[in-house]
């Protein structure tokens, strides 16, 4: 207790220094850039660390001015038994390639001068801590609306049910195991918590627990939660929600996700930029940064619906 009222203090000693100097450097503009520039970095370190779209996608950083391309499946070589000796018939490799479109996401903070004078840190800190999530849940989004639109209900990767069962989810597992590239690694169950439920009432219905070894059966009783499904892990979305609290994810969605079923590209790092508005005495900071999307095997997705669960 004592370390973390020490440490409470220190925050707040250098956050007091911190508005102490903005006080009189809010309108000092290598100051600002400076400042402008810190907080960027510290919006893409965090973004780059709690992204979702890692686990979803295939994901690569590439530089600014590069593209990415997308080699579809390579096809055509061929292996024949011969006499020995005896001339091997011809084949050649055959590929079609595409590249990742570019797209760009934003963000553009403003604040009046006055209120930057006497509370700089707080602003500053409470613009990195929700950049990262606001960044993150948009290009989740995007991931999820390409991969509906790959995905759609006439699909033959797509199940409607009217109450989830462990053989349909046992099935989807075992279909995109069955066609994912060793090098994507297992698959992943994605959804949201209410879903993720659904498999562990399943597991457990009627109070039968006779599926698992004790120890496992005992953790299941006290926590609660499951984190495998036949050594596939679970992936329980969190951060699912629009900066006004609406959900993009459906609560009634469950996908079984080979990485390899799509492509997530970032093109260089973000470009920020600050400025004042000197006749409002507004001072405006955005960030900006080139991404794109790509779901190229549908087949190596399982999207599941189940109609008992509200969307």
């Amino acid at each position: 207790m004592f370390n973390q009222d020490n440490k409470l203090k220190d925050l707040q000693a250098e956050m007091n220094r911190l508005n102490e100097q903005a006080a009189g450097m809010v309108r000092d503009n290598a100051w600002m850039n400076e400042q402008a520039a810190a907080m960027g970095e510290a919006v893409y370190y965090g973004f780059e660390n709690n992204n979702l779209v890692d686990l979803m996608t295939e994901t690569v950083r590439v530089g600014k001015n590069e593209t990415v391309s997308i080699a579809h499946d390579i096809r055509g070589l061929s292996a024949f038994h011969v006499a020995r000796g005896g001339y091997i018939e011809e084949s050649s490799l055959h590929a079609e390639t595409d590249y990742i479109r570019k797209d760009q996401i934003g963000i553009h903070f403003v604040e009046h001068l006055d209120r930057l004078e006497t509370n700089f840190a707080t602003s500053a800190q409470t613009l990195i801590q929700l950049a990262p999530q606001r960044i993150d849940a948009e290009i989740n989004k995007r991931v999820l609306a390409t991969a509906q639109a790959a995905v759609p209900s006439s699909s033959p990767y797509y199940t409607a049910t009217a109450n989830l069962t462990l053989t349909q989810l046992s099935a989807a597992i075992a279909a995109v195991e069955d066609v994912i590239e060793p090098t994507a690694g297992a698959p992943v169950i994605v959804a949201r918590p209410q879903m993720i439920r659904k498999i562990r009432d399943a597991l457990t219905a009627q109070n039968n627990y006779s599926m698992f070894l004790p120890e496992t059966n005992e953790d299941l009783l006290r926590r609660g939660q499951l984190y495998t499904y036949q050594g596939t892990p679970i992936l329980t979305l969190k951060n699912y929600t629009d900066e006004f609290g609406r959900s993009y994810f459906p609560n009634n969605e469950l996908w079984v996700v080979g990485k390899d079923a799509g492509k997530t590209a970032f093109f260089g790092t973000p470009r920020v930029q600050q400025w004042t508005d000197p006749t409002v005495d507004y001072w405006h900071w955005s960030l900006r940064t080139d991404y794109g999307v790509s779901i190229y095997r549908p087949s190596h997705l399982r999207r599941i619906v189940d109609s008992s669960v509200a969307a």
